[in-house]
């Protein structure tokens, strides 16, 4: 059996494949599978991977009909064979020694190796991950910057969830949280992400701040006898001021999304003192741009009087 199982779901991205399984290839760490999973694409990539998998035989391709990238990793996910998962987009690239750099990280036995960071320590399970970690942006939010446990993912039937297309990664790694204890934080650079013109990241999106609130409200299924109303709160105000950078100032206040704030706020019954505390510690953060402070605060200094009757009747 492969120690790494390398995940990469490919749509549309052509231009690009021929690179990334090059460099996953070149690893001077020979022992891996990669798990080519052709999404439907409608251009050359199917072909392109099964070229690949005739030069070399630990390349496994799967053609699906399109589904998402998440539906892509899941397929792959039921049959990888490694020890560990890293997921790879088609896209980007890996440098030579990447595994080998990572599979000597994991011989002290993490349960999730997190790199291409800016911090270098080892990490177990506390009461300080959120405030420390998670909100901090130290932890990322992304899939690919993460080793994980096969057997965690796997015993524990976590899948990615195909519902969403915005912060699906985030819901992944804070449901796969429940079952880690120990964390290996590295300042490797041993990933290349591209950007790309025609990328949908950052693009306007009126919905924005509906999908937010609904990644956040199967969070708060998991976790809200878990955590404290604090961590909670902070957590809906992170998906919060992500919803409202994407809209302009007539978005902000619309009858729409001051009504799905209301019943938001009207489901989760936070507590007020705890949510005015997870406010200010937004607006305090080191990490808060200057634009999203203005934001919240515009955001809050609009708010319909619908809105408002909803945050006095907290608690």
């Amino acid at each position: 059996m492969p120690i790494v199982s390398i995940i990469s779901p490919i749509y549309k991205v052509e231009d690009y494949l021929n690179e990334c399984v090059e460099s996953i290839l070149s690893q001077s760490y020979e022992d891996f599978e990669l798990i080519l999973v052709d999404d439907g694409s409608p251009d050359n990539c199917p072909t392109i991977c099964d070229k690949w998998a005739e030069k070399d035989s630990r390349i496994k391709v799967i053609h699906k009909e399109n589904g998402g990238v998440s539906s892509a990793r899941n397929v792959a996910i039921e049959q990888a064979q490694g020890d560990w998962i890293w997921f790879v987009d088609s896209d980007d690239m890996i440098e030579a020694s990447s595994l080998s750099q990572l599979v000597a990280l994991a011989q002290k036995q993490p349960d999730m190796i997190v790199f291409n960071k800016e911090i270098n320590e080892e990490y177990k399970k506390d009461n300080r991950f959120f405030d420390e970690y998670y909100f901090k942006y130290r932890f990322g939010f992304e899939a690919w910057n993460k080793l994980y446990k096969a057997s965690i993912i796997q015993e524990n039937h976590l899948k990615f969830d195909t519902g969403e297309t915005i912060g699906e990664d985030l819901l992944f790694n804070i449901t796969y949280y429940q079952f880690a204890e120990k964390y290996l934080f590295s300042d490797l650079t041993l990933y290349n992400y591209r950007v790309r013109e025609d990328s949908a990241m950052g693009a306007a999106d009126p919905e924005r701040l509906q999908k937010q609130l609904r990644v956040y409200s199967k969070i708060y299924d998991i976790y809200q006898n878990k955590l404290e109303q604090r961590i909670l709160a902070q957590l809906f105000i992170m998906h919060l001021i992500s919803g409202i950078n994407q809209m302009d100032k007539a978005e902000l206040c619309s009858d729409e999304n001051c009504r799905l704030l209301q019943s938001s706020l009207k489901k989760y019954s936070f507590e007020k003192r705890a949510f005015q505390q997870a406010v200010n510690r937004f607006l305090e953060s080191e990490n808060a741009s200057v634009a999203g402070r203005m934001r919240m605060k515009l955001f809050f200094g609009l708010l319909s009087k619908n809105v408002k009757m909803a945050l006095s009747m907290m608690k």
